[in-house]
C-alpha cells in the first residue's frame, strides 16, 4: 500500500477516500476503484476487503466524534456520513461505479466537508499540535511498509509484518475517537504477534532484525506519544525492552 497523506479525524479519512472514489472512471467495475483508492492490485482482495472494513469503522469513529464534538443538532452532520455508509453496504463490487454515484453527490460532499472541518477544528482546540505528529507517524509507518514489502523477507514474514504495521496505522487513525486504549491494545496485539512468530522471525533474522527493530521503534515512539503527550522523542522504549531480547 503506497504512501498518503491522511486528516486525522474520521470523517477527513473518510472525505478524502470519498473523494478518491467520486473522481474515478464511472464506467469502471468498484473492484478497480477500491484497489486505485487502496493502493493495492485489482487482484489483492484481502487488501480491499481491509480496506473496506477500516472504511466501515471509520463510519463508526466519524458518528461517535460528531455525537462527542459536533455543535447543536447533531443530525445534520450525521447525514452525509449516513449516505456514505449507505453507499458502502449496498454497493456490489462487480458493478460500475456509475451505478453508485448518486450516493456522492454534490450535497452530501459539501456536507461532509463541513463535517470534517468542524471535527478538525475540535480536535486542534483539545490536542493542540498532535494533528501533525500522527499524521508524521503515519508517513513513518507508510515508508516502513513499503520496505518490508520491497524487502527479501519470505512472503510468511512480509504478511506478518504488514499485518501488524497495518494494525498500528488502524490505531493512530482512530485515536482522535477511541484515545489511548485503542493505542495500547494495538500495542499489545503486535508485542503478542511478533513473540508467538519469533521462530519464524529467527529463521530469517539476518534480514527481519531490520523490521523487528523499526517496528519496536515506532511503537516506542507510540508510547511516548501516550505517556508525554505531544513530546515525542526518539527513547529507548518499554516495547523494544520486550521485544529485542527475544532474537539476541
Amino acid at each position: 500500500m503506497g504512501a498518503y497523506t491522511l486528516k486525522n479525524n474520521p470523517a477527513g479519512v473518510l472525505l478524502e477516500k470519498m473523494m478518491a472514489v467520486k473522481a474515478s472512471d464511472h464506467h469502471l467495475p468498484m473492484t478497480t476503484i477500491w484497489a486505485s483508492v487502496f493502493k493495492c492490485d485489482v487482484a489483492d482482495t484481502r487488501e480491499i476487503v481491509g480496506g473496506l472494513v477500516m472504511l466501515m469503522e471509520l463510519i463508526k469513529d466519524a458518528k461517535a466524534a460528531v455525537r462527542a464534538y459536533a455543535p447543536g443538532d447533531p443530525k445534520l452532520f450525521l447525514a452525509p456520513i449516513d449516505r456514505v455508509e449507505m453507499f458502502l453496504t449496498t454497493h456490489h463490487l462487480a458493478s460500475q461505479l456509475g451505478s453508485y454515484v448518486g450516493f456522492l453527490d454534490a450535497s452530501t460532499m459539501t456536507a461532509l466537508e463541513i463535517t470534517d472541518h468542524i471535527l478538525q477544528l475540535n480536535f486542534l482546540d483539545e490536542h493542540p499540535g498532535a494533528t501533525k505528529d500522527v499524521r508524521d507517524f503515519i508517513v513513518t509507518l507508510d515508508n516502513i511498509l513499503e520496505e518490508c514489502l520491497a524487502s527479501d523477507l519470505s512472503q510468511e514474514l512480509k504478511d506478518l509484518f504488514v499485518m501488524n504495521l497495518e494494525a498500528l496505522r488502524q490505531a493512530l487513525l482512530r485515536f482522535r475517537v477511541g484515545g489511548e486504549a485503542v493505542l495500547q491494545s494495538a500495542l499489545d496485539g503486535v508485542t503478542g504477534s511478533i513473540v508467538r512468530n519469533k521462530d519464524s522471525i529467527k529463521n530469517e533474522y539476518e534480514i527481519a532484525e531490520e523490521f523487528v527493530s523499526k517496528t519496536a521503534g515506532f511503537m516506542g515512539k507510540i508510547e511516548d506519544l501516550m505517556n508525554r503527550g505531544q513530546n515525542i522523542v526518539a527513547l529507548a522504549s518499554p516495547v523494544m525492552n520486550v521485544l529485542l531480547p527475544f532474537f539476541r
